[in-house]
């Protein structure tokens, strides 16, 4: 698959020729994938030129599409009993209800989550408390993400909170507060790194030019392959 390199980033794109298309056009797919519509009538290299001077705008697009929360979380079991298949961290981990004789749930996890729980709950209560464990559990690791970044870049430690987003994975307010979706707790840890790092970032470059992506590159240089997790564009 051809290539482009635009401002020190590279994209990768797919080439279409069309019989009904009268222009030359750009599609960004919902697989993630560029591809150049080309008429019949149009040679290569004319719309080659047209890509290249639309790279800008390619790379924005990719961008804004790594940042939102396109695909839908795993189902939720319902009914939670012991051996169900709990989603985290990218994998179904088995759930063990253990009994006990008081006392609200209390959520543990080694690889396998374990819920102490007394005779009189239910199902629903199981449920909720291992969704405010993971809840609680990303926040905490979020805010010493946060930290540790910030720290990096010489900034004081954001406050981060966690909440469900319907179209991204991440924001930066104006004031300042970093917000990630709590969706992120069912991808792999990294794509949660990636996301708290991108938004710290932004309290220093707001926008997405090249002095945003290179000031992320110098804090996460591998920062691309857990973009990919978020079904972002390719890495650079």
């Amino acid at each position: 698959m051809p290539e482009m390199v635009h401002g020190g980033r590279r994209f990768s794109f797919a080439i279409r020729s069309s019989g009904r298309a009268r222009r030359v056009s750009i599609r960004i797919l919902r697989s993630g994938e560029v591809e150049l519509v080309v008429p019949r009538r149009c040679s290569k290299d004319s719309a080659l030129r047209f890509l290249s001077q639309k790279a800008g705008w390619v790379l924005r697009m990719l961008d804004d599409r790594g940042r939102r929360a396109g695909a839908e979380p795993p189902p939720w079991p319902a009914g939670l009993r012991t051996w169900s298949l709990v989603p985290w961290r990218g994998l179904q981990r088995e759930l063990v209800i253990e009994p006990v004789e008081e006392g609200n749930p209390e959520v543990r996890f080694d690889g396998v989550f374990a819920v102490l729980s007394p005779p009189d709950s239910t199902p629903e209560d199981v449920s909720a408390a291992l969704r405010s464990w993971m809840r609680d559990t990303l926040a905490s690791e979020a805010g010493s993400l946060a930290e540790r970044y910030a720290g990096i870049l010489g900034l004081p430690a954001p406050r981060v909170r966690v909440r469900e987003m319907r179209t991204l994975w991440g924001s930066c307010g104006s004031t300042g507060v970093i917000t990630v979706n709590w969706h992120l707790a069912f991808l792999p840890a990294e794509a949660l790194e990636y996301t708290v790092a991108h938004e710290v970032c932004h309290l220093r470059v707001r926008g997405h030019g090249r002095n945003f992506w290179s000031l992320l590159e110098s804090v996460m240089p591998d920062y691309g392959r857990a973009k990919l997790l978020l079904g972002g564009g390719p890495p650079r």
